[in-house]
């Protein structure tokens, strides 16, 4: 059975006349003839009884019609589907976050999304970067956002907005007297080269701002001979606040954070060495559908207000 015997053996069942069956089936007369003569030669069994000019089904046709008529609603139901699809009314996709940026990245791009697309299915996958590259090794994603450092072959990115790494210091810390004003820049300038022997609140080895962080270290040539790690980087910042050492955050984060008591926070290396940009990306070749289209640019869009909004 394929999709065009089923409709023209369907389509003279219901005319019951070989004629209109085939002015339907905008095919001649002698076409279709052939055709359902030819198929009940194929099949062994007849499936139309002739009588004049009608044609009725035969026990064996009512067997086929009702499977053919069962196929047919089958694919039915998979083009109107797929038109779906196409035409941007349903599906679903699946978007890779790091946990960090996601309360203040998803929340009002999602919402907005929801209102135009309902009917997309979003799964919604957070973790810290060594978890990240495990879900892009597998492809097991449809878009990541992710703080790009270093481009990947593999994906297609756009981003999002600039993100840059400061130190934070603990208000009324004697290091700060040292900092001195930058032209242009909200924060003070701070070398790290002053800052030695201080004990260093880092987030752990599998986090992306850890990697960023020791890249700067060893650009300052510095080796923290003290260190306490934590993954929370808000955690960090208030132990930071109370004078437990010093540390690092991202400048969005620090912008999204509640502190109890606040961390003061200093640039501390050129922009090649503390800039990343936080990216959307798919995989290369992937082809996107309109409404992950649009995310994109939902996306792009909550990031120009929150870059303007430092």
């Amino acid at each position: 059975m394929n999709q065009k015997e089923q409709e023209y053996v369907t389509t003279l069942a219901q005319c019951g006349n070989i004629t209109k069956a085939a002015q339907k089936l905008y095919i001649s007369q002698p076409a279709l003839s052939a055709y359902i003569s030819n198929l009940e030669k194929s099949l062994g069994v007849k499936l139309f009884d002739r009588s004049g000019k009608y044609f009725r089904p035969t026990q064996a046709g009512d067997l086929y019609l009702d499977i053919a008529g069962k196929m047919l609603d089958l694919n039915r139901g998979f083009q109107d589907g797929l038109s779906e699809i196409l035409t941007r009314k349903k599906g679903k996709l699946t978007i890779c976050i790091q946990l960090r940026r996601a309360p203040s990245l998803l929340a009002p791009v999602l919402a907005q999304f929801g209102r135009e697309f309902p009917d997309v299915k979003v799964i919604i996958k957070e973790g810290v970067k060594s978890l990240l590259d495990e879900i892009v090794e597998r492809g097991d994603f449809d878009l990541l956002i992710f703080n790009l450092q270093n481009p990947c072959r593999d994906l297609v990115s756009r981003s999002i907005y600039k993100d840059q790494v400061l130190l934070a210091l603990p208000q009324g810390h004697p290091l700060l007297s040292k900092a001195r004003s930058v032209r242009g820049s909200t924060y003070p300038y701070l070398d790290l080269a002053e800052c030695g022997e201080e004990t260093f609140i880092l987030p752990t080895p599998n986090q992306s701002l850890r990697v960023q962080v020791d890249r700067i270290l060893e650009s300052a040539g510095i080796c923290p001979g003290k260190v306490m790690e934590l993954r929370n980087i808000e955690t960090a910042m208030q132990l930071v606040a109370e004078g437990m050492g010093i540390g690092f955050n991202r400048e969005q984060y620090a912008k999204s954070m509640y502190y109890h008591k606040s961390p003061i926070y200093c640039r501390c290396s050129d922009g090649a060495h503390t800039e990343s940009w936080l990216s959307v990306s798919y995989p290369k070749g992937k082809t996107l559908t309109d409404y992950e289209q649009r995310l994109i640019e939902l996306f792009v869009a909550e990031g120009n207000k929150m870059q303007n909004s430092i």
